[in-house]
């Protein structure tokens, strides 16, 4: 499988950065040689104006704390749906956004996405795993997530003809995956303009479009279309450095 353009999102534009993101690119590797180009809008600098003018409207119910509508919510405990978007959520989730529309404006084949926080843990990345998910004819595939299991009924479902692979239950994280053209094609013309007019963190925004979340109002906003994949030991992955738990994300809460 040729990989047309990588996407790398970032909001830190010094060499130093771009030098030590793409030093920790080839310590994963790649399949092929394909063009690259650093990307992001950084959140910490937009204003209600700004999103008004690129026609973008937050979702007005995400907050549980700060919302009177009931939404069917069976997990009411989890910290992320009891704030605002940060500024960080909406500077990457809009990132994503623009990422998807570039990329079905050129007619890409297959993108790869990664934020600029990934490393491995595990040494190369196994690409071998890219002819399986062509024969399955992928939408997204997850090179990195976080399952969250800490949600009743969440679990991954291994495939029988392929067991190194399953289709990914409720999971996190948006830092390493891959979409198809299909799956580009898909995303832009059903989920964009729902999205747009209902912004999300794209960590709750990816699982609704292929599978379930526990927020079933992300459900109905967004039916799942999408055919997605990802490790069985999800551990083998990309993984990243900045979470909220380390408390260096670009995503925590505002100040």
């Amino acid at each position: 499988m040729k990989i047309d353009h990588i996407y790398i999102i970032t909001i830190n534009h010094t060499e130093d950065n771009y030098t030590d993101t793409l030093n920790r690119l080839n310590e994963i590797g790649l399949p092929t040689e394909c063009t690259y180009e650093f990307y992001g809008v950084n959140g910490y600098e937009l204003t209600s104006s700004d999103l008004e003018e690129s026609g973008i409207t937050l979702y007005p119910h995400w907050d549980l704390s700060n919302t009177t509508v009931d939404l069917g919510i069976r997990d009411t405990n989890n910290k992320f749906w009891h704030r605002p978007l940060t500024d960080g959520e909406i500077g990457v989730a809009l990132s994503h956004l623009r990422i998807w529309e570039d990329a079905y404006e050129n007619g890409y084949e297959n993108i790869l996405i990664f934020e600029d926080d990934i490393i491995t843990y595990d040494g190369k990345f196994d690409w071998s795993v890219l002819d399986d998910i062509e024969a399955l004819n992928y939408d997204l595939f997850y090179l990195g997530r976080f399952p969250q299991l800490g949600f009743e009924g969440v679990s991954d479902n291994p495939l029988e003809e392929y067991p190194h692979l399953c289709i990914p239950g409720y999971s996190y994280q948006a830092h390493a995956y891959m979409l198809s053209k299909n799956g580009i094609t898909k995303i832009v013309e059903n989920y964009l303009p729902i999205l747009k007019n209902n912004l999300v963190p794209s960590d709750e925004f990816l699982p609704a479009i292929y599978n379930w979340t526990p927020r079933e109002d992300l459900n109905t906003l967004f039916p799942g279309l999408i055919k997605a994949y990802g490790l069985t030991d999800f551990s083998k992955g990309v993984s990243q450095m900045r979470t909220e738990d380390y408390g260096n994300s670009m995503t925590m809460p505002n100040d």
